[in-house]
């Protein structure tokens, strides 16, 4: 005892070593790469200060919540020069840097890897691979392979572990036959014929509640709704079995349906899941009376009747007698006493509507549960309109049985109207004078709407948020009196904060990629900042935009306190990939592409990528085209908030949809970064040098075609108010975006502008409306008559006016090639109705004009430039219909485009000799497709 005692005091003593004395230096040892600069400067070690045992418990704590390290242990000495040394000894956690699966036939490759559930760059974990061994197994169990087995191998190296699951799956067991037996009253050959293509394949565990499944179906065919059924597997051998079932039929049940003229036997049966359905019961048959019933008058039979009557036997009789009455149609919905709402807006709140040419949305039946839930409807919607004390005194329904018209008259007693005298501003003192006064929606003199009253509470208990009191609570009092017709109230507030809570340390959890820094620098708070979980989700924003980490999570860790630390949890990505493609298209002919990036370069979430695309025609090899691509990302520029681009491009273009072809290469840089939340700035600049040729539009030519230098400064703003970049249903999205070309630096002069301002807001539940305005302006300076045709705009298309094919509107030369222009104006409309899951449709209008403005009359005469005058004639139109799907990459657009003012074969005459042209007639509309928003 007295050895051991000795032993564990020389051990403290050891543990001890150096504590009390001035810290010398901070060594880190570990088995692979970790970021070493931001886990030293997240320690509370600081040199020349006194190190003390709290320090090293508090920085095993800090290393511990960084969820990097398997291991850490923490040594001390005393120095040389009498300073103490603190030496951290780590193991870091490994990253799963590759996981193979192999050797499964009978499953698809994407259920294998899903039933793995262990990605690259998580973190290795051996129980997790347990489990994905016990996944398999069971799974294929399930599927009839009760002999397979899984074996699984790690290859380790520090920190990494690369996992191959290795997978045997054995003979399945097969069922070899299948059996019917018992009061089947049924030829049992004819049910077991229903059950072939169960025989032959492996048993699965659910094969059994199949067989029942396709048996209950066979027999409530047969009118057997009554029919038990038993099912087990019995083995033959050791690989196959039978499936045995015992069948119960019961009785036959004859089903007679009587009186239906409107509606077929198929669609009235079809009201439910009779097939299907585990049992039938006689309240089954009852339901199915009261929907033929509720669908009859969803139809507009109001006053028809479904009579059911059961007589025992064998077969047993259901019978339904149906008296479809005729057909009625809701003719007026009038409202009585609402003298302060229109009854305009009350019938706007009703599915209960007057009949009209337009069947959809549903109008002019008259179904009372459909009516009683418009009354309670309308009810909510006055006290939406701050009416507490209004009520629904009566709604009677005249039904004239001669006319078949259906009179609805609502009488309703409104009460007073409350409105606002006042509003208290709430008891902010203490919080930042810019916080002190939000702005509140509630105004004196305008009406209380529940909805603005919720909104200002929000705001108020949001205000107090953004200041760390994340458990604020903020309750409105209104005063209420009546005068009149009118309620005059005041709002005050009853505010309760509770605790205000600031950040402490800022920890980067699960990072073995990147540097602490490159993540820091990503997010909009710091330490001793305002605990705001708003923020918080920004600065997770973010870092996710990165590109980095397949997943993120920012989150206090730890007890609530007044000093939370905040967890930035990460989980990488694999930073290299590799993407290629080909195909074949009748435009370009045979097509491939390359792309090899890596975004970790340095380990700073940096990009690099190089891509490579290429595509010729094989009887025509002057239309070959390429694109190669070098692009650079560095997310933090100078350590910055500004991110900065770069790329270096060479391409090969040849003339499909543009009016020419070119050949050109070109240097990029750009700095961006988000100025306020939803609002993003940047500057732009582009070096390139371009070959144009095998230009079609002749008016320019001199100008158009040959060699040309531009050096391009492109300033923008983008401003993101949208609630989906993809399918907006609200929201706002506005752009400004110049390009100049300054002399000296570029072939021609010149300056752009472009503005586009978007917006989307519902109309109803079931309706989005979404409208869209561009503008872009072009000038060329130094006398230039034209920009160059690469700078110029041109609309016709999927983007810009549908209806018309790609770049085929504007001003054209003798020739019908059309120019391109300088001033180009399009305003679209769209409305989007849901369909189902996650197709839409829509319905479009866009309009749209393109024209040289700085080529006059005189420069149209001696060009040859026709259809440039600034007249509405020259502004084209288009209507039509299209279809929306969303994927996980954007939507997918199909459109068709109606011209409205569709133009005939043209004919062009010139001075002089005469000399005249003609174009063909303009199709009636264009089919586009694509994979991007259209606004």
């Amino acid at each position: 005892m007295a050895v051991v005692a000795l032993g564990v005091l020389a051990g403290a003593v050891a543990a001890q070593e150096g504590v009390g004395r001035p810290l010398h230096a901070v060594h880190f040892t570990c088995d692979a790469w970790f970021d070493e600069p931001g886990i030293r400067a997240l320690l509370p070690l600081t040199p020349g200060a006194p190190l003390t045992a709290e320090q090293l418990a508090e920085s095993r704590r800090l290393l511990e919540l960084s969820d990097v390290f398997r291991e850490i242990e923490v040594d001390t000495r005393v120095g040389d020069g009498g300073g103490a040394i603190v030496t951290f000894r780590l193991k870091r956690k490994r990253v799963v840097t590759e996981v193979r699966v192999r050797g499964y036939d009978a499953l698809k490759w994407r259920d294998a890897y899903r039933l793995v559930r262990i990605r690259t760059g998580s973190f290795y974990d051996p129980d997790a691979v347990v489990a994905a061994n016990a996944r398999l197994r069971a799974r294929y169990a399930q599927m009839g392979y009760p002999h397979a087995a899984i074996d699984s191998a790690v290859r380790l190296r520090p920190g990494e572990a690369e996992l191959t699951f290795t997978i045997e799956e054995g003979p399945p067991v097969v069922v070899a036959a299948v059996a019917v037996t018992g009061d089947t009253r049924m030829p049992a050959n004819e049910l077991e014929h229903a059950l072939r293509r169960l025989v032959g394949k492996p048993h699965r565990r659910d094969g059994l509640r199949e067989g029942e499944r396709m048996l209950r179906e066979t027999l409530r065919e047969a009118g057997y709704y009554e029919a038990e059924i038993d099912g087990e597997w019995v083995p033959s051998d050791t690989d196959a079995g039978v499936l045995w079932f015992t069948i119960d039929a019961g009785a036959r049940t004859e089903v007679e349906i009587i009186g239906n003229e409107a509606r077929s036997r198929k669609q009235l049966l079809g009201l439910m899941d009779l097939s299907s359905r585990l049992i039938v019961t006689d309240g089954t048959w009852r339901e199915l009376a009261r929907r033929i019933k509720r669908e009859y008058q969803e139809q507009g039979y109001y006053r028809a009747r479904v009579f059911l009557r059961f007589t025992d036997g064998d077969p047993r009789q259901i019978r339904f007698r149906i008296e479809e009455g005729r057909r009625y149609t809701v003719r007026r919905v009038d409202f009585s006493g609402n003298t302060q709402l229109s009854s305009e807006t009350l019938r706007d709140e009703l599915n209960t509507r007057p009949g009209r040419w337009l069947p959809w949305p549903r109008r002019g039946a008259f179904v009372r549960a459909v009516f009683d839930e418009d009354l309670r409807r309308l009810w909510y919607f006055y006290r939406e309109q701050a009416f507490e004390d209004a009520e629904i005194v009566d709604a009677p329904v005249d039904v004239n049985d001669e006319t078949g018209a259906i009179d609805v008259t609502v009488v309703i007693d409104e009460g007073p109207r409350t409105m606002v005298e006042a509003v208290r501003p709430p008891d902010l003192s203490g919080l930042p004078p810019a916080l002190q006064e939000p702005a509140l929606v509630l105004v004196p003199g305008e009406p209380l709407l529940p909805a603005d009253l919720a909104e200002d509470s929000k705001t108020i208990q949001r205000t107090l948020q953004s200041d760390g009191y994340s458990g604020a609570s903020v309750e409105p009092v209104v005063t209420r009196r009546k005068s009149g017709d009118v309620a005059p109230a005041v709002v005050d507030w009853t505010i309760t904060r509770g605790p205000r809570r600031e950040i402490g340390t800022v920890i980067v959890q699960g990072n073995v990629e990147t540097y602490n820094e490159t993540i820091l620098s990503q997010l909009p708070f710091e330490s001793g900042d305002p605990l705001d979980f708003e923020v918080l989700q920004r600065g997770q924003d973010k870092i996710y935009q990165l590109g980095t980490y397949r997943s993120v999570g920012v989150r206090p860790i730890g007890a609530p306190a007044e000093v939370e630390d905040v967890g930035i949890a990460v989980v990488p990505r694999p930073s290299g990939s590799i993407q290629w493609g080909a195909g074949y298209n009748t435009r370009d002919g045979i097509t491939g592409f390359g792309e090899i990036s890596y975004d970790n370069v340095g380990h700073r979430a940096r990009r690099i990528s190089v891509r490579g695309q290429g595509s010729v025609i094989p009887n025509d090899l002057d239309q070959t085209q390429f694109l190669a691509l070098i692009s650079f990302r560095e997310p933090s520029f100078l350590g910055s908030a500004w991110q900065w681009n770069s790329e270096l491009v060479g391409e090969r273009s040849t003339k499909t949809i543009n009016q020419y072809s070119i050949l050109r290469g070109g240097f990029g840089n750009g700095l961006s970064r988000d100025l306020l939340p939803r609002l993003k700035g940047g500057i732009e600049l582009q070096l390139e040098y371009a070959d144009t040729f095998d230009v079609a539009p002749q008016s320019f030519l001199d100008e158009d075609e040959g060699d040309s230098f531009t050096t391009a400064i492109s300033p923008f703003l983008i401003y993101d108010g949208r609630n989906d970049p993809f399918a907006p249903t609200s929201g706002i999205f506005d752009s400004v975006r110049l390009r100049y070309a300054p002399p000296g630096v570029s072939t021609v002069q010149f300056g752009k502008i472009n503005l586009q301002h978007s917006q989307a807001f519902p109309l109803a539940n079931w309706l989005s409306f979404i409208y869209s305005a561009r503008v872009g302006y072009g000038n060329a300076f130094s006398g230039a008559e034209v920009l160059p045709i690469r700078e110029r705009f041109f609309l016709g298309g999927a983007t810009t006016v549908r209806g018309f094919s790609e770049n085929s509107l504007g001003p054209t030369d003798q020739a019908f090639n059309v120019l391109g222009g300088d001033l180009a104006m399009v305003l679209s409309f769209e409305l989007r109705v849901p369909v189902i899951y996650q197709l839409s449709f829509a319905v479009f209008n866009d309009n749209g004009g393109l024209f040289l403005t700085q080529c006059d009359a005189q420069c149209e005469q001696q060009r040859g430039v026709f259809g440039n005058a600034f007249t509405a004639e020259n502004f084209r139109h288009s209507v039509g219909p299209g279809l929306r799907y969303m994927t996980p990459v954007g939507p997918i657009s199909l459109d068709y485009g109606f011209k409205l003012d569709r133009r005939g074969r043209q004919v062009i005459c010139y001075p002089g000799p005469r000399d005249c042209r003609s174009d063909s007639a303009e199709s009636i509309g264009e089919v586009h497709f694509s994979i991007s928003g259209t606004f």
